[in-house]
């Protein structure tokens, strides 16, 4: 009768992972299978959680966290466990302490996971991109949004692995993970890889410009899969990768396209919130940018000035005034200016404080002068509520 009830608890967890997981793929059980072990140990039914113990370890033979869970089960028939599933009897603490961070990451899901109808609010505008991924990283979960008409809507979702010290990267070789909006450049396949990246690997911009200006040094992060001898990495323990299963990695690739560049915002964690809040905080926010749009074609020097962050812009105030002096003689010499934009992505930046990165493209036009090019700004909102750019340049 026990275990009949607990092969129920155990299809519940089952259900609930795969059905919170998201609809637009068929995902790979191995996450919802590893819970469900976990579900049956901490229901004490050790006989149930042995038999699904055995069966994830054949079917998932590199899988270090359920080989750790079935040493668990057995030294359970043995002696009680003072923590079912989570005191992994492991000889290396260091690697049971790093499968314990992970089983907790994979469990957290349940908790943290978005209600429906809420996005992420860094998500003003997904533009052009037809997808859009987003790490959270306190959370060890890489989300994939996929652009429905400007709105995002979560197709997809991977447990995820870090630098081995965390997040926000400054140095070369700190082996912590930045934090940003990046787009992936190329793809790389595996058979060009050393055997540590698994399926491939995706880099990504890092540093951006914004990185540059701010001195964060260092390079090479990209997103890849894992070696062959592993099925998933513990939550802290790449040199500032992101990292997924190789399944995961090959799941993935089917939303990236290297040629678009495909946008990658990487977070502490995430704030999800109502469409509402997203649409209330990007009119606002798109309200300045008409601004500086219209004080442009004024041709009032004065007005387009006072749109930028004299001392911020372009990381000192020295650059502000030489950039400055080039944009007068522009504006001074010209009949008239015209400027069209489309906005090809428009972003909360995560970890800068009330910070919007914008990417768009631009025609403009002058008496003098025609040019079509890529543009991206940063804005910053300033101590009255104001926004203000901090940095203008080519995409």
């Amino acid at each position: 009768m026990c275990a009949s009830r607990n092969y129920i608890i155990v299809l519940a967890v089952f259900t609930f992972i795969t059905t919170v997981s998201a609809v637009d793929r068929d995902p790979d059980p191995y996450e919802a299978r590893l819970l469900s072990v976990l579900s049956a140990i901490q229901s004490a039914e050790l006989e149930l959680a042995r038999e699904l113990a055995l069966t994830l370890v054949a079917d998932y033979p590199t899988s270090r966290i359920g080989a750790a869970l079935l040493g668990d089960i057995y030294s359970g028939f043995n002696s009680p466990l003072s923590d079912f599933g989570l005191q992994l009897k492991i000889n290396d603490p260091e690697q049971a302490q790093g499968l314990h961070h992970e089983l907790l990451a994979r469990k957290g899901l349940t908790d943290f996971y978005p209600d429906e109808g809420l996005v992420p609010a860094a998500l003003l505008d997904i533009g052009n991109a037809p997808y859009v991924i987003l790490g959270d990283m306190e959370h060890s979960r890489l989300y994939v949004y996929r652009n429905e008409d400007g709105y995002p809507k979560l197709v997809a979702d991977y447990y995820m692995t870090i630098g081995l010290k965390g997040i926000g990267k400054q140095v070369e070789g700190d082996q912590r993970t930045p934090v940003g909006v990046y787009q992936i450049t190329h793809f790389i396949p595996d058979n060009e890889l050393p055997d540590l990246y698994g399926a491939g690997a995706y880099p990504v911009d890092y540093p951006n410009v914004l990185d540059k200006g701010l001195k964060r040094t260092g390079y090479g992060i990209w997103l890849h899969g894992t070696p062959s001898d592993q099925y998933s990495r513990v939550p802290y323990a790449s040199d500032g990768c992101f990292v997924v299963s190789n399944r995961d990695f090959e799941d993935l690739a089917k939303y990236i396209d290297g040629d678009v560049g495909t946008p990658v915002l990487l977070s502490a964690n995430v704030e999800w919130v109502a469409n509402e809040s997203v649409e209330t905080l990007k009119t606002h926010f798109m309200d300045s940018f008409r601004e500086w749009e219209e004080a442009w074609e004024s041709l009032d020097v004065e007005r387009y000035q006072q749109l930028y962050n004299s001392r911020k812009f372009g990381f000192s105030s020295i650059a502000f005034e030489k950039w400055l002096t080039g944009k007068k003689r522009v504006i001074q010499t010209a009949k008239y200016i015209r400027v069209d934009t489309a906005i090809s992505g428009l972003f909360v930046y995560p970890g800068e404080q009330d910070t919007i990165l914008v990417k768009y493209a631009q025609k403009f036009e002058s008496d003098t002068f025609k040019d079509n090019s890529q543009k991206q700004m940063y804005w910053q909102r300033n101590d009255v509520g104001e926004w203000r750019i901090i940095y203008e340049g080519d995409a």
